[in-house]
């Protein structure tokens, strides 16, 4: 498995064949969109989905098959497969199981939002804006910097769940010093059970073999 970190909170993965690109959001979209084989979005926010993008996207080429949760795909208009906690399916070499329900929640007069992760070949999961509660994940995506966590539940969340790769993102409210403070904090956490932080700058990539 090939994980390119992009913008913000957009990854690309490779598994063999198979390309997949989640959450590929306003602040910036990968040249290698148009050559994916799907698109999974895991909540409706523009830093998470550029919607005008996708839609000319799936226009020019409709094999792309765009997953999301309902909320999403009620809010667009293009085809999307609903992906819902519980979910699994299959694109090429790539298995994927669909894991939470709701956004964590920043600021208590905001209505619950949709949100959806997905779990990759049962290695890497990209949870959106939440952190579900799954055991046993190799290796997993989380947050640098949002308004819905804080660094305790980021502590919490790994000394629970101990992941034995983290792979920070969602830091475009960040400058350089801000990356690299959450970085360094990242560090800190993972010494506590023993994990791994790859912080990789958009564009850089890292390889897993699926057996680590």
């Amino acid at each position: 498995m090939k994980i390119i970190r992009h913008i913000h909170a957009c990854v690309e993965v490779l598994v063999d064949e198979t390309r997949i690109i989640i959450d590929p959001g306003e602040f910036g979209i990968p040249d290698s969109l148009d050559q994916a084989d799907a698109i999974l979005i895991t909540h409706h926010h523009f830093d998470h989905v550029d919607q005008e993008r996708i839609k000319k996207l799936v226009e020019k080429k409709p094999h792309i098959k765009v997953f999301g949760p309902s909320s999403f795909a009620d809010d667009v208009d293009f085809p999307v497969t609903i992906a819902k906690e519980g979910d699994d399916f299959s694109v090429g070499d790539a298995r994927i199981s669909v894991h939470g329900q709701f956004q964590d929640i920043a600021n208590l007069a905001d209505d619950p939002i949709e949100n959806v992760g997905y779990l990759i070949n049962d290695f890497l999961l990209h949870p959106g804006d939440a952190l579900p509660k799954i055991e046993d994940i190799p290796a997993v995506l989380l947050p640098m910097a949002a308004p819905w966590v804080k660094t305790r539940d980021i502590q919490t969340y790994l000394r629970n769940y101990k992941p034995r790769f983290i792979l920070p993102n969602h830091d475009l409210i960040l400058n350089d010093m801000g990356r690299e403070f959450s970085l360094k904090t990242f560090e800190q956490l993972a010494k506590e059970i023993d994990a791994t932080v790859y912080g990789l700058q958009p564009g850089q990539s890292i390889e897993f073999e699926l057996n680590q």
